[in-house]
């Protein structure tokens, strides 16, 4: 159950991020926007979890919490920048 609830608050904690940012650039919250700006983030986070193998110890802050995170902001800003969504520039 904790890997379930680890999962879902670190998709939660993405999707805020996501909505701050396009709240903040101006884009805003609709559903298209938010699942085309998420998906590379919550990619990144996934590379994270099985890089790591967090459903092991997916309450520990660190290092699993920290390297899911490097992993999230990492991959998802590549896969943002090589695929249709383009980073912000602002």
């Amino acid at each position: 159950m904790q890997r379930v609830q680890a999962g879902a608050i670190d998709a939660v904690c993405i999707l805020v991020f996501v909505a701050i940012g396009r709240s903040s650039h101006s884009d805003g919250v609709t559903l298209a926007g938010m699942a085309s700006t998420s998906w590379p983030f919550l990619v990144g986070a996934a590379v994270g979890w099985a890089a790591i193998r967090a459903w092991r110890q997916p309450m520990e802050m660190a290092p699993t919490g920290v390297t899911i995170w490097i992993s999230c902001v990492a991959v998802g800003m590549v896969l943002r920048n090589v695929g249709a969504a383009r980073a912000a520039a602002d």
